[in-house]
């Protein structure tokens, strides 16, 4: 007897789409099955929907701990497994903020009660904490993360000899830094009261931030990781020294995919995100770059904030904070792309599962339907249309950039290590079971 048995599901399996049933014992996949039924404690009918590797979304922010009410681990966790998210990472701007051992472990302490899913955390890193890299990657973190424009000097590497300096420190321990690539001395004053100007002021930051990021890269021999990148420029200069050797690897969000800076003048504060969005043309060329993988995986960046503050903005767009939820539209904004024929099946499952694991260095335990993976198994209703609305969502503010917009392919049913999460909006699990997960490799 098998513990569970997902049957009359479809998967892709050796690049093929084949239907059959997935065999799952002690929270592995055991293997699959074209026809029979191993006996079974537990048998879940998926309807003939399509099976994929649970979601590995390796930037988010969950709030917790911090003073903005906007999310916590409990309600993000239940976001993510709504979204098909199985495995999380959590960014290190938090209060405080990530950058020590004693903060990860006093952080890992306070959300592990409240994970729905398996959870990683990214340290931090600037000009005054350099010192404390080797602590947190001996203490598990996924990797660790700069800002080159940011108010904190913990955070912060604004200038070319810090960022060396942060560079040879997470060189040295084995992780990726992750970089926020905007130089803040690109910002270019706009005049015009559209919140459109905003996109406009802040046009060339991300690309010239990642042109400074990647020369150093190239010298110093680091692997880099550019985070949210949002344009063709950032893309075409990314993909150059890609081709010369240099280690970098690179994510985008869906909302970079498929909305343009004209979305700001219709939703406002709603659609102010750092970097901003940018142009039809950056679109189509990202797209391209998924499509065609020189660009690794795509992430939601989900980072609420109360609507108190974000519409501070209908007066100024400047008043805003910067960022929108996103963990719960990922993946159907993913499976909207590939039902339009914009990216293929096999990409998909690259992009939000496989990439981002290897990226972490949990792979394949996580991001893949093989035999010994843990069985995080996504459900995805392939003829489904839907409008995104806010008593669809769980993250605790309820607000979605895709507001009103329709997408396809919703989330079924999510399996994290084999029990049953999430299922048609509706939470069956309890706070806790996700697990804080360590980077193996």
């Amino acid at each position: 007897m098998v513990d569970l048995l997902i049957r009359n599901c479809r998967f892709l399996l050796n690049r093929e789409l084949i239907q059959g049933n997935i065999v799952i014992s002690k929270g592995k996949i055991e293997g699959f099955t074209k026809s029979g039924k191993p006996g079974a404690n537990q048998v879940y009918n998926a309807k003939n929907r399509i099976a994929l590797p649970g979601g590995v979304d390796p930037h988010v922010h969950f709030r917790d701990p911090s003073s903005n009410p906007a999310e916590d681990f409990e309600s993000g966790t239940m976001a993510a497994a709504h979204g098909g998210v199985t495995t999380v990472a959590d960014m290190p701007n938090t209060e405080p903020p990530v950058t020590s051992a004693k903060v990860l472990k006093e952080k890992i302490k306070n959300v592990q009660g409240k994970a729905y899913v398996d959870f990683m955390l990214i340290g931090g890193v600037g000009r005054t904490t350099v010192e404390n890299v080797r602590e947190m990657v001996e203490t598990g973190v996924g990797a660790v993360k700069t800002f080159m424009i940011s108010r904190f000097p913990e955070l912060s590497a604004q200038d070319t000899e810090t960022l060396k300096r942060v560079m040879m420190a997470v060189k040295k321990h084995g992780v990726p830094l992750m970089v926020h690539a905007e130089d803040e001395g690109a910002i270019v004053k706009v005049e015009g009261e559209k919140p459109s100007s905003y996109s406009k002021e802040r046009m060339i930051c991300e690309s010239v931030g990642v042109a400074r990021v990647l020369e150093l890269a190239k010298q110093l021999k680091c692997h880099v990781h550019i985070v949210h990148m949002s344009s063709a420029d950032s893309l075409n200069l990314i993909s150059t020294y890609k081709g010369m050797g240099v280690k970098v690897t690179v994510e985008t969000i869906p909302h970079y995919l498929m909305l343009t800076m004209e979305e700001m003048d219709k939703l406002g504060p709603y659609a102010k995100v750092d970097p901003p969005l940018k142009r039809k043309i950056d679109n189509e060329r990202l797209i391209e770059g998924v499509s065609k993988g020189e660009i690794d995986f795509v992430v939601s960046d989900h980072a609420p904030y109360p609507r108190r503050e974000k519409e501070k903005g209908f007066k100024d767009i400047h008043l805003a904070p910067s960022g929108m939820p996103g963990v719960e539209t990922t993946l159907p904004a993913l499976f909207t792309l590939y039902l339009n024929r914009y990216l293929s099946l096999e990409r998909l499952i690259k992009v939000f599962s496989t990439n981002p694991a290897k990226f972490l260095g949990i792979f394949p335990r996580k991001g893949a339907l093989l035999p010994g993976s843990d069985a995080d198994i996504v459900l995805v209703d392939p003829k489904s249309e839907f409008k995104v609305t806010e008593d669809q969502l769980l993250t605790k503010t309820r607000q979605s950039i895709f507001m009103g917009k329709t997408l396809k392919g919703e989330v079924v049913a999510t399996f994290s290590r084999g029990e049953l999460v999430m299922e048609n909006r509706e939470i069956f699990s309890t706070p806790g079971r996700g697990a804080f997960l360590k980077r193996t490799h």
